[in-house]
């Protein structure tokens, strides 16, 4: 649907702000190409200017016996609405850009192209899609990969809700549709659910703790981050974990984003040398010396 002037602001108070609908859309619905549009319900969104307003309740005034007022709204309908963003340069951010609106400025609907970034913070381009917006089933609910992909997600829900079949719909949105060619997925699956599912030139490896020899995964140094050290080490936080990070970042650092073949024991070896070299070379006696390269072989 494309943006569609729907009334006029009547209230204003810090972020909630008051709307009387237009007297031809007081129906819940009106009928676009022969399909039913919900207009301005409760849960869906609208605009002012650049703001973004989330539709928290509605309610009807009666008839008033006021003749005086200089103007007239014709309009018994009246929307509350909270603000949730804004748009800068095409792109949606949450929050309030501080603008206010003015009493009778135009409300307007936001279009599918702008309640996908609303919702997902995307468009179509780079993304895939994974179900149907509750309240506009001929909608599309797309997510950016880039964006979904290179962070941490967390599924939820009662047994039976759905959180397998949506995991599942996720990749097979992404296997079927996105050229997936050089990346690597790894999923560790407790209950075998995935066994059988995607695609058919997979590895499936039974993992299992107390034979060393059954299975074993690799999984690349680069690919780790400080906190994963931090878990695996079970290093402490507050002295230990900060060391490990500062090298850690290092490594990435000097390594892998520099060289495309990077040698982790050669650059630590390197690293050694040097610390080794500045004892020798510092003016501290012999016997000192000699404790701190001990100090520092041993650790």
């Amino acid at each position: 649907m494309l943006e569609m002037y729907i009334g006029k602001v009547v209230e204003v108070s810090n972020t909630i702000v008051s709307v009387a609908i237009n007297k031809e859309l007081e129906t819940p619905y009106i009928i676009i190409n022969s399909n039913p549009i919900r207009i301005a319900g409760v849960g869906s969104f609208l605009k002012i200017e650049n703001e973004v307003y989330e539709i928290v309740s509605e309610k009807t005034f009666l008839e008033t016996d006021k003749k005086d007022e200089s103007i007239k709204i014709t309009s018994n309908r009246v929307i509350v609405c909270k603000v949730i963003g804004y748009f800068e340069n095409s792109e949606f951010k949450q929050g309030s850009s501080g603008e206010t609106p003015n009493i009778f400025d135009n409300v307007y609907t936001v279009s599918d192209e702008e309640l996908l970034k609303i919702y997902s913070g995307t468009s179509h381009s780079g993304s895939i899609s994974v179900g149907r917006y509750l309240y506009k089933k001929d909608l599309d609910f797309h997510i950016d990969i880039n964006k979904f992909f290179a962070s941490h997600s967390l599924i939820v829900g009662n047994t039976g809700s759905g959180k397998s079949n949506t995991l599942n719909t996720i990749f097979s949105e992404l296997f079927d549709n996105i050229n997936t060619n050089g990346s690597y997925f790894l999923f560790v699956d407790t209950n075998g659910e995935y066994s059988k599912a995607f695609i058919d030139n997979k590895l499936n490896k039974v993992l299992e703790t107390r034979n060393e020899d059954k299975n074993s995964i690799h999984i690349p140094l680069n690919l780790l981050e400080s906190e994963d050290w931090r878990l695996l080490l079970e290093a402490t936080e507050k002295t230990q974990y900060p060391i490990i990070k500062s090298v850690w970042n290092s490594v990435i650092k000097n390594i892998f984003v520099k060289e495309e073949n990077a040698d982790i024991a050669y650059y630590l070896l390197n690293e050694l040398k040097k610390v080794i070299s500045g004892i020798l070379n510092s003016n501290a006696n012999t016997t000192n010396k000699l404790g701190a390269i001990t100090s520092v072989t041993t650790r």
